[in-house]
């Protein structure tokens, strides 16, 4: 597999781990970041791109970390 394909694969594994923090956590969300008023949905948006950007970033290095070890394997 090229490296743009796996970046872009490991890009949407972040993206459906944030979708599916954001489907279950909603209404916990939500009620946190309430009190900020206006900038409640600004701190939402925050904390779902932070847990897009974390999930990427773990499936990053979940496939460097495979690929490696594939590597070495095979000598």
């Amino acid at each position: 597999m090229t490296d743009a394909i796996g970046h872009c694969s490991c890009c949407l594994i972040g993206l459906a781990v944030a979708a599916v923090v954001a489907a279950s956590l909603y209404p916990v969300l939500v009620a946190v970041t309430r009190p900020l008023g206006v900038l409640s949905s600004t701190a939402l948006l925050v904390v779902l791109i932070a847990v897009w950007l974390a999930g990427w970033s773990s499936a990053e290095i979940a496939w460097a970390w495979r690929t490696q070890r594939t590597e070495r394997a095979d000598g």
